[in-house]
């Protein structure tokens, strides 16, 4: 455990340390999550605090005060030292919107001293000015940032009330930094919306210039939620699965930097499917299906119903060999500490994870593409390691030419039977060559037709393309992930890296038929954008979702029963269709839905806790069908339903709940 006040932190962060000290610092970094944060958000600042500086022009002295200081420097006065010349009026002017980022840039670096013993007095005098500075023009409410937020920006400090009003009173005396558990953006604790003329962000996400700029950026508004449908008129509910999870760490790290997500970025299904749930291994099949129903904790009389499936897990010393094209973006906005360098030090993490069966390519992007590393066996590690470190990040973002290099690549080398798969690492901000995103997604579909799979790693804030990312990951027979930190990328390449890289079904599709006898009428919770037509549940031409191999899957929908439930009821049938990974036919399996009135208190740890993700995301995104659901009740149930919880995920989850509820009006 490194504490908030090692000096190696700083010195780590700022590019201090010799060779020697810096790996071995970075073995003990790895182990902690809130210390990484830390290293990120300093470094960050001082890298975009230094350019902004190069940006301020060089004082140029003009005529009139080049005389008075000279007339100055040459009085009897001056000479005897008996005073001192006389003040002369600023020369060249700060900008106005410089004042403001660089307050929110020094926090980090602040907090840094002040996590070394020192603090920074305030006078009243000297605060007003300041929170003059920072106050924008058109009479936005200055920022007001919590110390412990951008210091250590932990995802596991909760704060309570008496926390949010010293949060809200940063920079007024004497501040610990350790004392600082949440950062708001204005007096009442709401979102501001981006400031005009913020140049591109080079800072980390926590930024508050970046992380504003997604929370606020005018954005379509989200699908409509799915639903009710009355049986009288529909019994069928068909849709594609998805084992995407990047929406959960995007709200994570939105409200960890003290900032509500925009409704748009709350994707229900990928939060529930961020999390490991414990259905059985499954037998024959590729994957196991498990139901289960109980009471809608939201809303009185109305049953949930969930739909779990657990692909078949594959051990890495077991799995087939794979060939790997490492596609990233090199561009000019990947150039900060949470994009280019965390996208090294994630594939590092993967390396580590192959041997000699599997073969390494890097093709690299910018305004061109080209081939890094040819095929390289994995267990040439040092070579692959050589290829990463070597990486910068600058120029223009030629997405589609690097997206054409890398499957020409992967065609190249691929392995029959075994694993091929390009892995793009990206902001999604692609500005020359293919930049139409309906191009780049009919681009990826084509490529996917030749049995090369894709997963795609989202970095950054400030102008992440997350609608772009998760369509790209969808058309090209893959998934989709946000990488924030280290810990991130080590769950996602490392932890479920042979789910990662191991697809065991591909066009997986789901089409329910509830019982008009016993069911009034239902809705899918989430998977707006994965619904199907119900014709398309038989065709095998239409492309659906893939499950990875010990992948989870949980769907969950909310039941109107004509009746209350006693003891045990039919509630529907379920087929399930899905391909081989190099299969072009269908295989169907059947299951169905049976409830035994049981209440939510009494549904196993499981569910209840899914049904408490939804439910947050439900809050998130203001759903007309949250019914009598709260902030307080989601934390109460999720707090409920942790249970075996040996990373702290499901912990982290609660504490989120409880810093979005801090956030609302």
């Amino acid at each position: 455990m490194i504490p908030p006040t090692d000096p190696r932190l700083t010195a780590y962060a700022l590019g201090e340390m010799s060779e020697e000290e810096r790996q071995a610092f970075e073995a003990e970094l790895m182990q902690s999550d809130d210390a990484q944060r830390t290293v990120a958000e300093l470094s960050s600042a001082a890298t975009w605090l230094k350019s902004e500086l190069a940006k301020e022009p060089s004082p140029k002295l003009e005529p009139a005060h080049r005389e008075a200081i000279e007339r100055a420097a040459k009085s009897p006065e001056a000479k005897s030292g008996a005073t001192a010349p006389p003040r002369v009026a600023p020369v060249v002017p700060l900008r106005p919107s410089f004042a403001r980022r660089a307050a929110y840039a020094l926090a980090p670096l602040a907090v840094a001293a002040a996590a070394l013993g020192v603090y920074v007095i305030t006078s009243d005098k000297a605060r007003r000015s300041e929170q003059a500075a920072i106050s924008h023009a058109d009479g936005e409410a200055a920022p007001v940032a919590s110390a412990r937020a951008m210091a250590e920006n932990s995802r596991y400090g909760v704060p309570g009330p008496a926390a949010t009003a010293t949060a809200r009173t940063y920079a007024t005396g004497a501040v610990d930094a350790l004392d600082m558990p949440q950062m708001m953006y204005d007096q009442a604790g709401r979102a501001s919306p981006k400031e005009p003329g913020d140049a591109q962000p080079m800072a980390s996400a926590s930024s508050p210039s970046s992380v504003r700029a997604l929370a606020a950026r005018p954005a379509p508004a989200p699908p409509p939620e799915n639903p009710f449908v009355e049986t009288t008129k529909d019994t069928k509910s068909t849709f594609s699965i998805d084992v995407d999870t990047a929406s959960y760490s995007l709200v994570r790290r939105l409200l960890d930097s003290g900032q509500l997500p925009n409704p748009n970025l709350v994707r229900i299904e990928e939060m529930v499917n961020y999390f490991t749930y414990s259905y059985p291994e499954p037998n024959d099949e590729a994957f196991g299906v498990y139901t289960d129903a109980t009471a809608a904790p939201w809303a009185s009389g109305h049953r949930l119903v969930r739909v779990g499936l657990k692909g078949r897990t594959i051990q890495m010393d077991k799995r087939p060999a794979s060939n790997l094209v490492f596609l990233i973006d090199a561009s000019g906005s990947m150039d900060s500490p949470d994009k280019i360098e965390l996208v090294k030090k994630g594939f590092e993490m993967l390396v580590e994870q192959l041997d000699e069966r599997d073969s390494v390519s890097i093709v690299v992007y910018a305004g061109a593409a080209g081939l890094v590393l040819p095929p390289t066996r994995g267990n040439e590690k040092k070579t692959i390691l050589a290829a990463l470190d070597k990486l910068k990040a600058g120029g223009s973002t030629n997405g589609g030419q690097g997206i054409q290099l890398a499957y020409e690549t992967a065609k190249k080398a691929f392995v029959a039977g075994g694993s091929n798969r390009v892995i793009l690492a990206s902001d999604g901000d692609y500005n020359v060559g293919v930049t139409n995103h309906a191009d780049l997604v009919k681009l990826i579909e084509e490529k996917a037709k030749s049995g090369v799979f894709l997963t795609v790693l989202g970095f950054g804030l400030g102008n992440l393309k997350d609608a772009t990312m998760e369509q790209l990951a969808d058309k090209g027979n893959g998934s989709y992930a946000y990488i924030d930190s280290l810990a991130e990328a080590r769950k996602v390449l490392v932890d479920q890296a042979a789910g990662t890289l191991n697809t065991i079904a591909k066009d997986v599709k789901i089409q329910i038929s509830f019982d008009p006898k016993t069911v009034q009428s239902f809705r899918l919770i989430g998977y707006e954008n994965r619904v199907l037509a119900h014709r398309d549940f038989e065709d095998d031409t239409k492309d659906a979702g893939e499950i990875g191999a010990g992948h989870t899957v949980t769907a969950l929908y909310e039941i109107v029963p004509k009746e209350a439930v006693s003891g045990s009821v039919h509630l529907a049938d379920i087929a399930l269709r899905y391909k081989q990974p190099d299969g072009a036919t269908s295989r169907l399996v059947s299951s169905s839905v049976v409830d035994t009135g049981g209440a939510f208190a009494d549904a196993s740890t499981d569910f209840r806790f899914a049904a408490s993700v939804a439910g947050f995301g439900m809050l998130l995104r203001k759903s007309p069908n949250k019914g009598g659901l709260t902030y307080a009740k989601v934390v109460g149930f999720a707090g409920d339903a942790t249970g075996d919880d040996p990373d702290g995920h499901r912990r982290e989850l609660v504490k989120l709940v409880s810093k979005a509820s801090l956030l609302v009006e």
